[in-house]
């Protein structure tokens, strides 16, 4: 069951605008010690299921703020996750960098970025074009099964981030490359662009740009911030993603992209600085190393 038939099967909707009016009120109605835990047991579901840890980091963030707004502070520490939780989960990422480093640097690592990306490209392209979808549920539609297949092709294509290609990201061209501004990461540079290759024609981009952010129009996506955004469409992503590609998340999509990017164009550089210059990591060489070891 995906979370979006989890949602429909209990709450009766799965959009947050309508479940979040049902959580305060359910919340309002709370008396007792035991009613506090029954509700946190029922709403701890709608924030666990089928989500990544930082897709709950950003849902948990934005129900605490719910409950304070509604004055409902005694419910609040029923929705916190352990700090020592995000400690953990980051000193093993980075432990787990230096070692996939080792393996990716190595003659032994056999995963063909280039191959893979460059196929993947073409199926996408060729499942947009014949509409060929993969319908799971009674909630699936033609619309959003699109939506997943051109955001997959952007997010190969142009290795930028999903809440980038969601709201943010403008593109244009320069020569052989393409100009990407609005990157997430620079909220206090606003002028603040990348130059880098894209892997499909920078037309054929933008028009899928154009219908991604069409079809979220009708979320008001315009007016929310990046927790609500990732709140609402990074489980169902995730699971077109599972659905379409493979055990993959998005943010591999973007390291696909980097070392596609190294072998056709990035000559006799070194691939974490070339990485960090069209990844738009600017000076910030860590996420770099990152993305060379995926």
């Amino acid at each position: 069951m995906t979370r979006q038939d989890y949602l429909i099967e209990v709450h009766g909707t799965s959009l947050w605008k309508e479940i979040s009016q049902k959580f305060i009120k359910e919340g309002k109605q709370v008396k007792t010690i035991n009613e506090a835990l029954k509700f946190t047991n029922k709403w701890c579901m709608f924030l666990y299921y089928d989500s990544s840890i930082h897709t709950i980091k950003n849902r948990s963030k934005e129900m605490r703020h719910l409950l304070s707004e509604s004055n409902l502070n005694n419910l609040i520490d029923g929705f916190r996750i352990d700090a020592s939780i995000y400690g953990l989960l980051k000193q093993n990422y980075k432990d787990k960098i230096k070692g996939d480093l080792e393996v990716s640097n190595s003659k032994e690592s056999i995963f063909n970025h280039l191959e893979f990306t460059q196929n993947e490209i073409k199926k996408l392209e060729e499942r947009i074009k014949n509409k060929d979808l993969i319908m799971t549920s009674n909630s699936a539609n033609e619309e959003s099964e699109l939506f997943y297949l051109k955001l997959f092709l952007l997010g190969l294509a142009t290795g930028r981030r999903q809440i980038e290609l969601l709201q943010t990201l403008e593109i244009s061209k320069k020569k052989d490359l393409a100009v990407f501004k609005g990157l997430s990461k620079k909220r206090d540079e606003k002028e603040f662009f990348c130059e880098a290759p894209i892997l499909i024609d920078i037309f054929e981009a933008k028009k899928l740009l154009s219908d991604v952010r069409e079809y979220l129009s009708k979320y008001g996506i315009e007016k929310m911030n990046n927790n609500q955004i990732n709140s609402k469409f990074n489980g169902r992503i995730g699971v077109a993603l599972k659905r379409y590609i493979g055990n993959y998340t998005f943010h591999y999509l973007r390291s696909c992209y980097a070392h596609t990017c190294f072998e056709l164009y990035g000559g006799n550089e070194e691939k974490a600085l070339y990485f960090q210059k069209i990844l738009g990591h600017k000076e910030e060489i860590l996420p770099a190393y990152a993305y060379t070891s995926k």
